[in-house]
């Protein structure tokens, strides 16, 4: 229910479940790092074939997710899965609640009758989710991330991480963007969201109110109605869609959203301004492509209620000469160095760090492969957090995971000066470490 590292914090009312769900049963099935066995899966088949629903808690546990190390994929602990299968293969009404800080994937969406994601809740989180199975309440949160199918359908999952350097490749084509370009089946868009309740759009009207240099282009309105039978929101989305015939953009980007609350059969206009940045690209500065523009009302990126072309008159941004073979014009494949060089107009140097030019911005971590010297001092710094644990080195534990990539993969600047260290002990390591023994002696000597 809450994050791990620095933002776990000491909660002390926390309401579980299993308070607030009556007449529920519960069995155990997997630990809390997500390991199963035989007995416990058989055990929850047996435990959902009993009742009438079955709600399965899920996500990922604190040594996948937290402050100072990376999640290697998008995957679940394999017993979760394992746990979900099982519950669903025995219960047509399963239900699974989602805890987790991001995405993930989930390959037996299909199998549920639904999913609660709850993310990281709180220490209220417990009563939070009984109201919404029960439908005291009605759900109304939209997804601020585009959950793909696989970690594989990422444009950056083929590079990220595997370099000192981040290169952020994808330019502009990150999350809903990167995914509607190439045309990538995901498993939730960018803005999705169920509720208990359902919402009609009508009457979407575009006006043009600009009077002088510099006010509001548009104004757009549209009317929101709850035809459903309990109240609810409705976060009302408008996406821009862009001219394609000139330099290379997203097919539609969200430039407004909000949420408006409605009683059963109540309806209410909703209106927004837009403005010259929400139709502007940066060339040399800010500038409006002249060009058809679509205005695109709806319930996420993939799902458009409503649209009305407007014509703009801006000013004639042709493609660039590189952008024809580049892969930003389509995001097919996936996007290499050289298409981010033609895109700045310049050469990237990327930093490999090697035997003989390291320096005091450079890691234990990088170091100790090619150093014995840096071979020891992260089994040293090992051992001191280690002692924090009884003097176990317990990798799956996400807290120990978090104190050695904060030390050891700290520069050797910031280990000198959080740990109170005299500047010649860490300058002297580093010359032994680029191979220049006595030189480190005489910076240890010297202090």
């Amino acid at each position: 229910y809450q994050g791990a590292g620095s933002s776990h914090i000491n909660a002390f009312q926390v309401s579980q479940p299993d308070s607030y769900l009556k007449n529920a049963f519960f069995t155990d099935g997997c630990d809390e790092k997500g390991y199963t066995t035989d007995e416990m899966i058989a055990d929850v088949q047996k435990t959902a074939l009993e009742a009438d629903k079955a709600v399965v808690f899920a996500g990922l546990p604190g040594n996948y997710e937290s402050e100072g190390f990376d999640r290697m994929d998008m995957r679940m602990p394999e017993g979760q899965n394992r746990m979900i299968e099982a519950a669903a293969e025995a219960n047509a009404n399963t239900v699974v609640v989602l805890l987790c800080g991001s995405a993930v994937e989930c390959p037996w969406a299909d199998k549920v009758k639904g999913i609660l994601y709850m993310g990281l809740p709180g220490q209220a989180g417990g009563r939070a989710i009984a109201n919404l199975l029960y439908g005291r309440v009605s759900p109304s949160g939209r997804l601020a991330e585009t959950w793909p199918v696989r970690y594989e359908d990422c444009p950056s999952s083929s590079f990220y991480g595997k370099e000192k350097d981040a290169l952020y490749l994808e330019g502009i084509y990150s999350g809903y963007r990167y995914y509607q370009k190439a045309a990538t089946k995901v498993r939730w868009a960018f803005g999705y969201g169920l509720s208990y309740t359902k919402f009609s759009y009508s009457k979407l009207r575009i006006e043009k109110i600009q009077k002088e240099a510099g006010s509001p282009l548009f104004r757009a309105s549209l009317h929101v109605c709850n035809t459903g039978e309990v109240k609810g929101a409705e976060t009302v989305q408008v996406y821009i869609e862009m001219p394609q015939d000139g330099i290379h953009r997203p097919i539609r980007q969200l430039r407004h959203f909000k949420k408006v609350r409605l009683e059963p059969g109540e309806e209410r206009e909703v209106a927004f301004t837009l403005d010259h940045r929400d139709f502007a690209i940066w060339q040399n500065g800010w500038t409006i492509p002249s060009g058809s523009y679509m205005i695109a009302v709806g319930k996420n990126c993939e799902e458009i209620c409503l649209r009305e072309q407007i014509a703009l008159e801006g000013e004639a941004v042709t493609a660039p000469v590189w952008q024809k073979e580049s892969w930003y014009q389509t995001c097919a494949g996936v996007p290499e160095k050289k298409d981010l060089e033609s895109a700045l107009g310049g050469k990237i140097y990327t930093e490999t760090p090697a035997k003989g030019s390291f320096t005091m911005d450079n890691t234990v971590i990088e170091m100790k492969d090619s150093s014995l010297l840096m071979k020891i001092l992260y089994k040293a710094i090992e051992f001191t957090v280690a002692k924090g644990f009884g003097g176990k080195k317990d990798y799956e534990n996400p807290e120990f995971r978090m104190l050695m990539a904060s030390s050891a993969g700290s520069p050797l600047r910031s280990i000198q000066i959080s740990g109170g260290i005299r500047g010649g002990l860490m300058k002297g390591l580093l010359e032994m470490t680029n191979g220049h023994f006595f030189r480190g002696i005489r910076e240890i000597i010297r202090g």
